[in-house]
C-alpha cells in the first residue's frame, strides 16, 4: 500500500451520515485512517479542488449508497474517484450498499469490488461485508459477483438517476440542446409528453453535464410542486425542517412559507445566499429543478371551496413569480418539466409567455438510430450481447417513433434482462416478458394471478387509489400514505419487490397547519414524515388491461375521491381547520354516497374526513332544525294564545246571530244554549226579546240516562243529544220545560221552535238537507185546543251525505218564537237551522275545544309529524277523556285511555314518554310489540307529554316532584306520532315540553275566563235571586223560586227547599221542588222521619257536601231494611252527588235546601261559596215571611235586607 494521508476516503450523503459515522468508527478500530470529515480538505483550494486533492492523497474510495442513493456532492466525489481510477487502474473505488439502500447504482456497474452491508439495520454486525470491505481498502480480491449481476442495465418505469448516466443513451442532441440553453438562460422548460423521458434527460443528461464543468460547482435543489407549492419549495431548500423538534418545525415552516408569500425581494436571496452556502462542497451555482410542473395543475379539484381555491391560486401564482426571480439571479438557473398537455395552462402566466418556445426544449420522438443506441449501448456497457443481434431490430419496429413507447420499451428490456441466459438477452426471453407493449401488463398481470383472493381484492381497491382520474386528460398517478391493511402491504410489497418495481415506495414529510386571522399567532401542529406509495410509471395506468378496466367501472367513484382526497389534504395541512370540511350540498352528497357506496375505491384513508363532514352537516342540520323549533314554537304557541283570545268574542258572535236571526226571520224573541262538555250542561248563553233573567237563569243536564224516563229530559238536552238531529215546534207545556222557568216568566201563551246549532265540515252539506215533519202529536201536560207539537227530523238519506263530507256535532241549541200563538213554519225552522249552522264554526272558534284542536295540529306542524291529538279532563265515570282534539291521521285502534299506554306512563312518572328510546335500547320497530293495533295501522313512533293545572299552578312537573295524579288536579295528554321510523330528539322533546307549558298557560287561562264568565252569570242570577225573594216574600211559593232558582244556577236535577222551625225542633209540611222526580208524591207529601237526612244535617248543625251521596250517612241513613232503604231519597231518585245546604240567619237554621245530581259532581270552593250566599239570601226571605204579620202587628219596624252577592266568589289570581 502507497505511504498516502489516509486508508481510504469516505463518501457519504448528509442523509447517511449516522450510518457512515458507525462504519468510519469501525474502520478506525482496525487501524485504518479515514478521510471522513469534509472540513479537513485543504484551505485555499476551489471546493472541487480540494476533493481531489483529498482523494488524490488516498489509497482508496468507500462510496456510500444509502436509502436515497447517491447525494449531489458525492456525485462530484463519484466522478473524481473515477477518473483517478483511470490513471491507476488498481486504485480501489468500491460502492458500499448502505441499510435501506433500494438498489444498486448502475453508474457503478464496470466496478469490479461492491461490498453490501444492506442486510440488517447495524452495520457493525455484518461481519462478512465488513472484512471484504477492509480486503477491498487493501487492494486484495473480494467476491462481488453477486452484486454486480443484480445491476440492470435498464430502468424499467424509473426514471434515470445521475448516477445512472452511464446507460442514458439516445438523447445526445436533447442533452446538448438543455445544457446550452440553462447556459444563456435563467429558466428553460423541458416539454414532452407522458413517458417521453423528461425527468431522465434532466437527471441524467443534463445534471452529469453540469458536473463535468471543471469552473463552477453546482448544487442542485430537486422538487416537486404537489398541491401546496410554496410549502414543497421551503422543504426542498430546507430538508432539514423535519429533524427540528416537530412544534418548531412546523411553525417555522409556515413561517416562511408566509414570508414567500409577501413577495419580499430579499426574501428570495437570502434563500439562495443560505442554499449556496451551507450546501456540502460550497457550490457556486444553483439548479433548481421543478419536476412534473403540470402538477400545478392537476393537483386540484372544482369540489375546493371558493377561498381554497382562491388561496391556492394565489400561492400557484406566487411560486411562478418566485422561480422567475430565482432565474433572474446570476448564479441560479431554473429547470422546469412539464408534460404537453398541460403546456397551454403553462403559457397562460403572463410572464412565462414571454419566456416560452425560446427557452423550452421540446423533447420529441427519438430517431431510429437513438432508439438503438438506447438498447444497445447499455447492453454492452454493462458486458452483454443480443442473441440473435436481429432482435435489435426487432424491438425496434414494435417501438417505432411513439415516445409515449419508451417507459415500455425501458420495462421490456428490463423484464427481456430478467429472463436472460448468463450474459444473453434472447428472443425467447423477450416474448417471454411480454416484448413492448405487453411487457407490462404481462409482469403486473403475472403478479395479480399469484395473489390471493382476498390480495386480488386487495389489489383492486390499491391500485383504484393510486390513480387520479383525468378532467379531460389522461389519468395520472397519485402518490397515498402506506396503507396499513394488512393485506394491501403484501399486495405493495410484491408489486415494489425489485423483480417487479411497478410500484414505488418512499416517504414525505407533512405539516398540519391553522392559518387564523393575521392579528393573531399560528395555531401550528407538529410536522410528520408518512411513507407513501404510488405507480412507478403512468404508462402501467395506460397499458394494463386489468387497471384500465377496474378504472372505467369506477370512474365516477374515481373522480369523488380525487376532489375529496384534495380537499382533506388542505384541511389536514391547515390544522383539521372545521370549515375545511365538505360543505353542505353536492360535495358532501357526493362524499356521502361514495363512502356509502364505494366499490372497489379506497375510501378508509377518507372515513374519517367525510364522516366529520357528515357530523358537522348534521349539527348544522340540527342548528337549524331547533332554530326552525323556536320560531315554529313559538309561532305555533301564539296561534294558541290569539285562540284563546277568541274567548273574549264570544258575546260579540251571540249577538251577531240573534241580531241576524231577528233580521232574515220574523221571530220575536231568540235565546241561544250551548253545551259545556266538562259539566255536562247546557245554559242558555244569551237571548233577546224576552225578560233578560230568563237568558242568566236556564242551565240544565244534558246527559240523557237511557233507564230514566223521557219525562225527566229537559227539551234543549232532548234537542242536543238527537240523533238524527231534530228540531220541534211548541206551544203550550211540555213536561220536558223548567217548569218553574216555565211558570215564573209567564210562558204558557207563547210558541217557539227548538232547534240544533249543527257544526258541520262543509256547512253546504247542512243547507242542503232536507227535515221531514215526524210527529203532529201534542207532547204537553194540560192539552188546549191550541197546544201543539211538531217535530222535524233529518231525512236518512241526506244525513249518510252529511256524514260522508265529515264529522259533524250539535254543539248547542237555539231557540226563537213569537210572545203569542202564532204557527211557526217548518220552513222558517229549517231556515233558523241553516242560519245557526252558519254562525257554528264562529261559535267553535269562541270555545275551549277550538282552543284544544289548535294545540293538537300545532303540535303536529311543528314536529312536521303524521298525527296529534289533545285529550284533556278524564271523565273517571265513563273512563274517556271530555275533550279529545285530533289532528292528522286517525287511529280507529285508540278508543280511549290504556293502563298500559304511554299517555298513562307519561302521567304517572310525570315527565314526557317516547316510543321507540334509545335510552331504552328500543330498536326501530318497537311499536310492534308496545302498540301492536297501532303499529297495523301504520303508527312508528309516538311521544306523549303529559300536562297539568289546578288553581293557581300549572305547567309541566318533572319526575321528582309528584309522584301521582292529583283527584282535583286537571290534566291531560298531549300525543305526538309518526306513520314513518322516527326517532325523538332531545332538542324535539325539549321544544315539544316548552310548546305544551305554553299551551298549558293557554288552557288554563282559557278556563279561567270560563270559569270567571260562568260565575258573572252564577253572580248576576244571585243579585236576580236575591231580589226577586225579597220582592215575593209574601207569595206562598217562596220556596218554589228557591228551588228553581237553585236548580238552574247550579244545574242540578232535583232541588228540594225545606223550612225549619228551631224553636219547635221540627220541619214544616211544606217544602219547596225543583226538577223532574221519578216519585215526586213520595218527597212532597211523605211526612219527615226523626231519621231523615233534613233532620240528621240540621242536628250537626254543618252543612253536607258529597260526591258520592249514597255512601254519606247523613244523606243516605241507613235503613232496617231494604224495602226500607230502597225508599231513601237518594236511593229512590238515583242521586249520585248532593249536598244539603243549611239556610241560616242570625245563626238561626230557619231551613235545608238539598241540591242534587243524577251524575258525579264535584262541589268546588267557588260552587260552595256560591251556594251560602244563595242559601243565606234564601233564609232572609223565609225570616221575613215569617215575620210580616209581626210588621203589621207593631212589633217590628223593618225587614232584614237581602244579602249582597260578593265578588270574592271568584277565584283569586
Amino acid at each position: 500500500m502507497e505511504h498516502n494521508n489516509y486508508d481510504v476516503f469516505i463518501s457519504y450523503s448528509h442523509v447517511d451520515e449516522d450510518h457512515a459515522k458507525e462504519l468510519d468508527y469501525w474502520l478506525r478500530s482496525k487501524g485504518l485512517k479515514t478521510f471522513f470529515d469534509r472540513r479537513a480538505l485543504r484551505p485555499g483550494l476551489p471546493w472541487v479542488r480540494a476533493v481531489e486533492d483529498a482523494i488524490s492523497r488516498s489509497n482508496s474510495v468507500a462510496l456510500l449508497v444509502g436509502k436515497q442513493g447517491i447525494g449531489s456532492t458525492q456525485q462530484y466525489e463519484r466522478e473524481l474517484a473515477l477518473v483517478r481510477q483511470t490513471e491507476d487502474k488498481t486504485f480501489p473505488v468500491i460502492p458500499v450498499l448502505l441499510p435501506n439502500s433500494v438498489s444498486p447504482p448502475t453508474g457503478f456497474l464496470q466496478l469490479i469490488t461492491w461490498v453490501d452491508l444492506s442486510g440488517g439495520p447495524n452495520i457493525s454486525a455484518q461481519n462478512q461485508g465488513l472484512s471484504a470491505l477492509l480486503a477491498a481498502i487493501r487492494r486484495e480480491d473480494v467476491e462481488s459477483a453477486a452484486v454486480r449481476g443484480s445491476i440492470c442495465p435498464y430502468m424499467g418505469l424509473s426514471s434515470f438517476r445521475e448516477e445512472d448516466a452511464a446507460f442514458f443513451w439516445g438523447r445526445k442532441a436533447a442533452v446538448d440542446e438543455l445544457v446550452a440553453k440553462v447556459r444563456d438562460y435563467g429558466l428553460v422548460a423541458v416539454v414532452g409528453r407522458s413517458g417521453s423521458g423528461k425527468s431522465s434527460l434532466v437527471y441524467a443528461g443534463l445534471l452529469p453535464a453540469l458536473r463535468r464543468q471543471r469552473t463552477v460547482t453546482w448544487d442542485v435543489v430537486a422538487l416537486r410542486p404537489r398541491a401546496t407549492p410554496l410549502h414543497a419549495l421551503v422543504q426542498a431548500f430546507d430538508p432539514e425542517i423535519a429533524q427540528c423538534g416537530s412544534t418548531e418545525a412546523a411553525t417555522r415552516l409556515e413561517t416562511e412559507v408566509e414570508l414567500l408569500r409577501t413577495l419580499v425581494a430579499d426574501t428570495v436571496m437570502r434563500l439562495i445566499a443560505h442554499k449556496l452556502a451551507n450546501a456540502p462542497g460550497q457550490p457556486n451555482r444553483l439548479l433548481i429543478y421543478v419536476d412534473e410542473w403540470d402538477e400545478l395543475y392537476t393537483a386540484t379539484s372544482s369540489l375546493e371551496s371558493i377561498n381554497a381555491r382562491t388561496q391556492r391560486a394565489k400561492d400557484v401564482d406566487c411560486f411562478i413569480n418566485l422561480l422567475l426571480k430565482m432565474a433572474a439571479m446570476e448564479n441560479v438557473r431554473v429547470v422546469l418539466t412539464v408534460r404537453a398537455d398541460s403546456y397551454g395552462q403553462l403559457i397562460r402566466h403572463p410572464k412565462l409567455s414571454r419566456l416560452l418556445p425560446f427557452q423550452q426544449v421540446n423533447l420529441g420522438p427519438m430517431l431510429r438510430e437513438d432508439l438503438r443506441a438506447a438498447i444497445f449501448m447499455p447492453a454492452t456497457r454493462a458486458g452483454l450481447r443480443f442473441e440473435p443481434p436481429s432482435l435489435v431490430d426487432q424491438i425496434l419496429d414494435e417501438v417505432g417513433t411513439n415516445e409515449g413507447m419508451l417507459p415500455l420499451l425501458q420495462y421490456a428490456l428490463k423484464e427481456t434482462w430478467a429472463h436472460r441466459e448468463g450474459d444473453t438477452l434472447t428472443a425467447n426471453g423477450y416474448i417471454a416478458a411480454g416484448r413492448v407493449v405487453g411487457a407490462i401488463q404481462t409482469t403486473a398481470q403475472r403478479i395479480y394471478d399469484e395473489l390471493s383472493d382476498d390480495e386480488k381484492m386487495a389489489a383492486r381497491r390499491l391500485f383504484l387509489g393510486l390513480v387520479r382520474p383525468g378532467e379531460g386528460r389522461e389519468d395520472t398517478r397519485a402518490r397515498i400514505s402506506m396503507p396499513e391493511d394488512s393485506l394491501m402491504l403484501a399486495v405493495v410489497g410484491k408489486f415494489a419487490g425489485r423483480t417487479a418495481r411497478l410500484l414505488v415506495t418512499g416517504s414525505e414529510t407533512a405539516t398540519e397547519i391553522d392559518r387564523t386571522v393575521a392579528d393573531r399567532p399560528l395555531n401550528v401542529a407538529p410536522i410528520w414524515i408518512r411513507a407513501t406509495v404510488e405507480v412507478a410509471h403512468e404508462a402501467l395506468i395506460r397499458n394494463w388491461p386489468t387497471l384500465r378496466e377496474w378504472l372505467d367501472d369506477n370512474r365516477d367513484n374515481l373522480r369523488a375521491r380525487a376532489a375529496i382526497l384534495q380537499q382533506e389534504t388542505e384541511w389536514i395541512r391547515q390544522g383539521r381547520r372545521p370549515e375545511l370540511l365538505l360543505p353542505r350540498g353536492y360535495q358532501l352528497e357526493r362524499a356521502r354516497t361514495l363512502l356509502d357506496r364505494p366499490g372497489d375505491v379506497l375510501v378508509e384513508d377518507l372515513r374519517e374526513y367525510i364522516t366529520l363532514s357528515i357530523e358537522r352537516a348534521q349539527q348544522y342540520e340540527q342548528a337549524e332544525y331547533e332554530e326552525k323549533f323556536r320560531v315554529a314554537a313559538m309561532e305555533l304557541a301564539g296561534e294558541i294564545e290569539r285562540a284563546t283570545g277568541n274567548l273574549f268574542r264570544l258575546d260579540e258572535t251571540l249577538k251577531n246571530l240573534c241580531e241576524n236571526v231577528r233580521k232574515d226571520l220574523p221571530f220575536e224573541f231568540v235565546a241561544i244554549q250551548l253545551n259545556d262538555k266538562e259539566t255536562k250542561i247546557i245554559q242558555t248563553v244569551y237571548g233577546v226579546g224576552l225578560e233578560t233573567n230568563w237568558y242568566s237563569i236556564a242551565k240544565h243536564s244534558y246527559r240523557i240516562e237511557p233507564d230514566l224516563n223521557p219525562a225527566l229530559w229537559d227539551i234543549q238536552a232532548h234537542i242536543a243529544a238527537s240523533d238524527p238531529p231534530r228540531a220541534e215546534i211548541i206551544s203550550g207545556r211540555d213536561s220536558r220545560f223548567d217548569q218553574f222557568i216555565y211558570k215564573a216568566f209567564k210562558h204558557e201563551n207563547i210558541e217557539r221552535v227548538f232547534a240544533p246549532i249543527i257544526l258541520a265540515r262543509e256547512h253546504e252539506a247542512l243547507e242542503a238537507c232536507r227535515w221531514n215533519i215526524i210527529s203532529r202529536e201534542p207532547h204537553v201536560e194540560t192539552a188546549t185546543s191550541f197546544d201543539r207539537r211538531v217535530v222535524l227530523e233529518i231525512s236518512p238519506g241526506d244525513l249518510d251525505r252529511l256524514k260522508r263530507t265529515g264529522n259533524f256535532e250539535i254543539i248547542g241549541t237555539i231557540e226563537a218564537g213569537y210572545r203569542s200563538r202564532r204557527n211557526i213554519s217548518q220552513r222558517d225552522s229549517e231556515k233558523l237551522i241553516e242560519l245557526a249552522g252558519r254562525y257554528a264554526p264562529e261559535l267553535r272558534r269562541a270555545s275551549l275545544e277550538n282552543v284544544f284542536a289548535i294545540i293538537a295540529r300545532n303540535a303536529m306542524r311543528m314536529l312536521e309529524a303524521d298525527a296529534a291529538s289533545l285529550h284533556f279532563l278524564l271523565d273517571r265515570e265513563e273512563k274517556q277523556y271530555i275533550y279529545e282534539a285530533w289532528a292528522g291521521h286517525r287511529y280507529s285502534s285508540i278508543t280511549g285511555p290504556r293502563p298500559e299506554g304511554l299517555g298513562y306512563q307519561s302521567l304517572q312518572a310525570r315527565r314526557t314518554m317516547v316510543v321507540p328510546d334509545r335510552e331504552k335500547n328500543h330498536d326501530e320497530c318497537h311499536m310492534r310489540d308496545f302498540f301492536p293495533e297501532a303499529y297495523a295501522e301504520g303508527m312508528q313512533a309516538e311521544a306523549a307529554i303529559p300536562i297539568f293545572f289546578s288553581t293557581g299552578q300549572s305547567g309541566l312537573y318533572s319526575a321528582h316532584d309528584r309522584h301521582h295524579v292529583d283527584r282535583g288536579e286537571k290534566h291531560g295528554i298531549l300525543y305526538v306520532r309518526f306513520n314513518r321510523p322516527h326517532w325523538f330528539t332531545k332538542g324535539e322533546i325539549e321544544w315539544l315540553e316548552f310548546f305544551a307549558r305554553r299551551a298549558t298557560q293557554a288552557i288554563q287561562q282559557a278556563t279561567y275566563y270560563t270559569l270567571y264568565r260562568e260565575n258573572a252569570r252564577r253572580l248576576v242570577n244571585l243579585h236576580s235571586v236575591a231580589q226577586s225573594l225579597a220582592d215575593n216574600s209574601e207569595s206562598g211559593d217562596i220556596l218554589d223560586a228557591i228551588a228553581g232558582s237553585a236548580m238552574n244556577a247550579f244545574a242540578a236535577d232535583i232541588v228540594t227547599v225545606y223550612e225549619y222551625q228551631a224553636a219547635k225542633e221540627k220541619f214544616e209540611h211544606e217544602l219547596g221542588i225543583a226538577g223532574r222526580f221519578i216519585a215526586i208524591e213520595k218527597t212532597r207529601w211523605a211526612p219527615l222521619e226523626p231519621d231523615s237526612s233534613p233532620y240528621l244535617v240540621v242536628k250537626s248543625g254543618f252543612s253536607v257536601y258529597e260526591e258520592n251521596a249514597p255512601s254519606n250517612q247523613k244523606l243516605c241513613p241507613p235503613a232496617a231494611s231494604q224495602n226500607a232503604l230502597q225508599n231513601r231519597f237518594v236511593v229512590r231518585e238515583k242521586i249520585t252527588s248532593a249536598a244539603c245546604v243549611l239556610l241560616k240567619t242570625n245563626q238561626e237554621i230557619v231551613g235545608a235546601m238539598f241540591v242534587s245530581y243524577r251524575r258525579h259532581h264535584e262541589f268546588t270552593p267557588d260552587e260552595r261559596s256560591l251556594l251560602e250566599i244563595l242559601a243565606s239570601n234564601a233564609a232572609v226571605a223565609i225570616r221575613n215571611r215569617r215575620q210580616l204579620s209581626r210588621v203589621g202587628s207593631g212589633e217590628i219596624s223593618t225587614l232584614p235586607t237581602p244579602q249582597a252577592a260578593s265578588s270574592s266568589i271568584f277565584p283569586e289570581r
